[in-house]
């Protein structure tokens, strides 16, 4: 990989070690953006497309401690770190266990919706009574790079009947707008002509979790 590398520039760790692909003319900028780049997908949406005009970063505490970790093991909570700008927010994509978690929950109790008219990216909403708190939190853990927030307590009535439940939103991001147009037509939402492809084993876990019976 060095070989089609400008230089390599040494930042401080809050990448945890892993290298990174960016164009130059992020450079400049290149430390607002760190809390939310992902190696792969940067080399994906850029390195690839602009090998001249791309340089290499690496961070590290020490020499000893730089690594590459796989595309999705080292996603951290963006929990309380507010807005994130559209270029960033373009280049988010899902890890594929990620992306089988959430299969699995449009497939019981997740939901896909664009929460403004004029807004055109999708967010996803999962919500599961009081009684399986530890199973929205499990789930909540695994999506948290996704949201702006902690999960909430909701009330509701159904049948003359009140009731309370765990409630969270990611934020609204074009790679649930791919999943919006594959989950619903009319806003009504469809099992996807390609679920065959979309079904794996541990979107297969939740649907289970979520709507499975004896």
């Amino acid at each position: 990989m060095t070989g089609f590398c400008e230089k390599f520039t040494s930042i401080n760790t809050k990448c945890n070690g892993i290298i990174l692909i960016y164009p130059t003319y992020l450079a400049p900028r290149i430390l607002n953006f760190i809390p939310f780049l992902d190696s792969i997908l940067i080399l994906e949406k850029f390195y690839l497309n602009n090998p001249k005009s791309a340089r290499c970063l690496f961070t590290s505490s020490s020499n000893k401690n730089i690594r590459l970790v796989v595309w999705g093991t080292n996603l951290t909570s963006q929990v309380g770190t507010g807005r994130i700008r559209k270029q960033v927010s373009d280049m988010i994509a899902l890890p594929s266990y990620q992306k089988s978690v959430i299969i699995g929950l449009l497939l019981s109790d997740g939901w896909l919706t664009i929460p403004v008219k004029n807004r055109k990216n999708a967010r996803l909403g999962f919500k599961q009574s009081v009684s399986r708190a530890t199973y929205l939190w499990f789930v909540f853990n695994r999506l948290s790079h996704y949201c702006s927030s902690y999960p909430h307590l909701t009330q509701g009535t159904r049948v003359g009947t009140k009731f309370y439940g765990w409630q969270f939103f990611t934020r609204v991001l074009p790679c649930f707008t791919e999943l919006h147009s594959l989950f619903y037509v009319n806003k009504v939402k469809i099992i996807p002509n390609n679920i065959y492809e979309l079904l794996t084993p541990v979107a297969l876990a939740h649907w289970i979790q979520g709507d499975g019976s004896a």
